[in-house]
């Protein structure tokens, strides 16, 4: 009886957890979650990277994923270390999991908060909309998801850097 309440202790602070952390505006894009000044549009995007405008553009997806396919001028939002640890972790030779809030942090101190940041994941996904949500948490003004993501970049002929062999 104990396991049971327990079990239902913890699926109800689980759901707490997810209820408190979902973003509630009235305004927001349905698919992304954000509104839309939280969001650029792919030719947007092109036009301040053809217009060298100063901006971080951040790639939200996987390393791995990243170092398959990357938008031109792309970075990753955390620590070379954070995704060492990562690797580590998922081979199971370290026990610990690495804190992706706290590297996240630690790796965007270098650019002022003021700075135009945009951040891109894969077509129908929200990992660039959760990374701009968190940056806003850390105080980060100017950040942007582009939507729909890099699929539609690659296919609107927008550059890429790509390890495949033909492209």
């Amino acid at each position: 009886m104990k396991r049971a309440g327990r079990f239902l202790g913890y699926l109800a602070a689980s759901l707490a957890v997810i209820f408190f952390a979902l973003p509630v505006h009235s305004a927001q894009d349905q698919k992304s979650g954000l509104f839309p000044e939280e969001v650029i549009s792919m030719k947007d995007l092109r036009a301040k990277q053809l217009g060298n405008e100063k901006f971080v553009l951040l790639d939200a997806r996987s390393k791995e994923s990243y170092d398959t396919l990357h938008i031109t001028g792309a970075v990753l939002p955390l620590s070379p270390e954070y995704y060492k640890a990562e690797e580590l972790f998922r081979f199971g030779l370290v026990k610990e999991v690495p804190d992706r809030e706290k590297d996240l942090a630690a790796a965007m101190k270098k650019y002022p908060k003021d700075m135009p940041i945009a951040a891109y994941c894969n077509d129908h996904c929200s990992a660039s909309a959760v990374l701009v949500l968190k940056l806003k948490e850390f105080g980060y003004t100017h950040v942007r998801a582009m939507e729909p993501g890099i699929q539609s970049w690659q296919t609107a002929g927008y550059p890429v850097v790509s390890s495949a062999k033909n492209s």
